[in-house]
């Protein structure tokens, strides 16, 4: 995969994604050929499930950084040097339209708030979705969150897996472990989008570290109840 031209499909996230777009585009310009840009990310159903998850402080430090996620990113796309698009629907006929043209090989998602469909996956490219979970676990919405209250913030897990019509359930290829005495919730998401670029690197230089990803050991997540929210909370009073 050495040189290969790659698509990355992200959330339009200035929060967490964006900062990693940036700087994957600006250390792997020779690999990446192609950026889509998913508006909507945030929904005021999913914006009030993450204030109960994040202190404030944390929450005004990543509205601060934002404006320098938009400038640089606004920088690298008038450099024309990456062709991006940005979209509502993935899966639109604007969107596969750009997609098909583009000579990439490969597709990566970092984060995509909409399920690609077989139109998109039929597609002659290898698709790879990046999760941060401890697959076949926690499968689905909120995984480092769930991660959180299974470990109590003591491990963080990358995966990126080979995509296919269900979620989360293709092969993994890359799998990562990393342990701490005590991560906070703001902590692991940063050190998760911040393992992406090793994990893209490790892609491109074909450093696999393959995991089985087996269906009988499955669990999925969708939206946190109230009992998560108790259970996190006291995780984090009293553990």
């Amino acid at each position: 995969m050495k040189n290969k031209k790659i698509t990355i499909i992200a959330a339009n996230d200035y929060y967490f994604g964006i900062p990693i777009i940036n700087r994957l585009c600006q250390n792997f310009k020779t690999n990446i050929q192609s950026v889509i840009l998913i508006d909507g990310f945030f929904s005021f159903k999913k914006i009030i499930f993450l204030i109960f998850m994040f202190n404030p402080f944390f929450i005004l430090k990543k509205v601060i950084q934002s404006f320098k996620s938009k400038k640089n990113l606004s920088n690298i796309i008038n450099n024309k040097k990456i062709n991006f698009f940005i979209t509502k629907n993935i899966n639109s006929s604007e969107s596969i339209h750009f997609l098909k043209n583009q000579k990439s090989s490969t597709v990566i998602i970092l984060s995509c708030p909409q399920i690609l469909s077989k139109r998109v996956l039929k597609m002659k490219k290898f698709f790879f979705n990046y999760h941060c979970s401890d697959l076949p676990k926690n499968r689905g919405l909120f995984p480092i969150f769930n991660t959180f209250l299974d470990y109590k913030g003591t491990k963080l897990f990358c995966c990126l897996h080979k995509l296919n019509e269900k979620i989360d359930d293709g092969k993994i290829v890359i799998f990562k472990v990393l342990k701490n005495k005590r991560f906070d919730l703001g902590q692991m998401y940063d050190e998760a989008f911040n393992q992406f670029e090793i994990v893209f690197k490790n892609l491109v230089s074909k450093k696999f570290s393959k995991r089985k990803n087996d269906r009988k050991l499955r669990t999925y997540n969708s939206y946190p109840k109230i009992k998560d929210y108790i259970k996190y909370y006291k995780i984090i009073l009293f553990s």
